[in-house]
This record gives C-alpha cells, structure tokens and sequence, in this order.
C-alpha cells in the first residue's frame, strides 16, 4: 500500500508546490487522476532527493517505474502523453531551500529557466516509463540528445546548472548505467534501486564539500539522500509514499552492501570504488556536522552498523 495522499510534492521539509492556477488546468480530465497525483509527486520527490544533481535523480525514477509494475498499478498512457501535464509541471515554483532563481537574466526568461528544468525532468520521467514497457524505446543516447532536449524545454545548454557540460556528461553516465545493460529494463526494483546508490553516494560527498546556498535557513550540508532514508525507515510501510518504499530499498541496498567482507570488496573494482565513496561521505558529514553525533554508516543515526 501506499500514503499518496497524505503528503504532498516533495516532503522531508523541501518540497515543491503545484500550483494550478490555470482555469483550464483546474479543469483538466488527466490532472484529477490518481496516476497523475502519483507521477507528479514522484517528480517532486526525486527532484528534490537529488539534491541538485540529476544523476541521482534519473536512477531513482526507473526504480519508481519498476515498483509500479510490482504494486500492480497500471500505466495512464493518457497521463503521460498529455500537454496539460506539461503545463502543470511548468506551472511548480522552486522549493523553499533552493537556490535563488537566476539574476544574470531577465525575470521572464529566470522564470522559464525554472519551468523548463521541470518540463525537462517530466519528460525523462515519461522516457523511464516507455523503456520500462516498450522493448523498442532507447534512451536518450548521448550527451547530444541531452543538450537536443534541453532545447527543446526552452533551456541552452549552460544556462541552468543543471544544464553546464559537467552536468550533462554526469546525467549521460547515469543514463548509459541502465541504457548499456538491456536486461535491466526488466530487472526488479530493488535492483534498480540498488544501481542508483553510488550515483547517490557521488551526489553526497559533492554537497558535503560544497556550501549549497539556501534561502530558508536550513542546513547548507544536507543530504537529502540521507533524509530521505531515515524518514521513509520511520514512515509505516502502509503509509509510505511510491518513493518512500524506495528509501527503504536504498537502506537495504546499502546494509547488503556493508555486510559484504572486507576481503571480498578488496578484490572487486566496483565493490572498492563504493567502499570508499560511502567512508568519504561519512567522514566528510562528520566533519560538516560537529553538533551532531558522529555516524559511522550514511543511512541509520545510530553509530553501530548492527544497531
């Protein structure tokens, strides 16, 4: 089962609202359906559990697309082929601790630089639905067609961060982490889930070693992978949100991950490389967090893997 309806776009204190203030939005068949209210607060939550960088966020869509299936709710086609859904997601304002909106343009084109960033992650949303049932449907291949669909939402490349060339290459790696592996497109959720932990992880250690400007006061070290784990772990599994549930297969991921012997990871690659991307984001949310309790794992509070 699942709270849909209990907590809006968004939770854990950050989230974007939907503002419909368009007659014909208010009126829109597809936006009172419940798959619309569930696709919609998926984007909401993923956008703001990535925390600004949108490798993270790709993964944890396909893992959404896969727990769907599992929870044997059917696909609204008519959902996500509709405009007015593109029009609801460019009508969200930008959560309450994000960064300011861009000074170094206009205020029309600041605003379109918002609802593009939106429409755009809608769109990748709408892609990780195609190629989860549609055998034939490839993913955006390169770094080329990422720019392409920037365009095509109103956004130049390097105009928005989450548009810079680093970004790009770093959302085409994630992308490439599902698209190389066919098999994948059948693969469980848990599985999913499993594969967007490093893209996490790497998403992590870059706020703890960067102040993320806020305009709420918060936390400018946040991790909101974090946050999310730790609220999910706490939420009842009959009220858990579509992403919640998938928290809590970031939390199991991570517990198969550690419980694996020191030895055996020494001589994996993969298995090394996750290893010390996890100590670093520990030692480094240590060092940002002096008034806290030190942890020694990223998704329990508690000090003690076995705790």
């Amino acid at each position: 089962m699942i709270g849909q309806a209990d907590r809006g776009p968004g939770d854990y204190g950050y989230g974007a609202a939907l503002t419909l203030t368009d007659p014909k939005l208010q009126e829109s068949e597809v936006l009172q359906t419940d798959f619309w209210r569930i696709t919609e607060k998926i984007l909401a939550d993923t956008f703001v559990v990535s925390n600004g960088r949108q490798y993270a966020q790709f993964c944890d869509m396909v893992a959404t697309t896969a727990l769907i299936d599992e929870m044997g709710i059917e696909v609204n086609w008519d959902v996500i082929n509709s405009p007015d859904a593109i029009a609801a997601v460019r009508s969200w304002k930008l959560p309450g601790s994000h960064t300011l909106k861009p000074t170094h343009c206009d205020p029309i084109h600041s605003e379109n630089l918002v609802s593009g960033s939106f429409e755009f992650w809608w769109r990748m949303q709408c892609d990780a639905f195609r190629w989860r049932h549609d055998p034939k449907f490839q993913l955006l291949p390169n770094e080329e067609a990422i720019e392409d669909r920037f365009e095509s939402c109103r956004i130049m490349p390097g105009e928005t961060s989450s548009s810079t060339v680093e970004e790009i290459a770093a959302l085409n790696n994630a992308i490439g982490d599902v698209r190389n592996d066919e098999m994948l497109r059948y693969a469980n959720s848990s599985t999913l889930a499993a594969r967007g932990i490093k893209w996490h992880l790497k998403s992590a250690r870059h706020w703890l070693s960067h102040k993320r400007p806020r305009t709420d006061g918060g936390d400018v070290y946040a991790i909101r992978f974090r946050d999310s784990m730790l609220a999910a772990a706490r939420t009842p599994e009959d009220q858990r949100s579509i992403y919640e549930h998938v928290a809590v297969q970031h939390v199991d991921a991570l517990d198969t991950f550690l419980a694996i012997a020191p030895e055996e990871r020494a001589y994996n690659p993969h298995l090394q490389r996750m290893n010390k991307l996890h100590d670093r984001v520990v030692e480094l949310y240590n060092i940002r967090h002096p008034q806290e309790r030190d942890i020694t794992v990223l998704h329990r509070p508690e000090t003690s893997i076995a705790a």
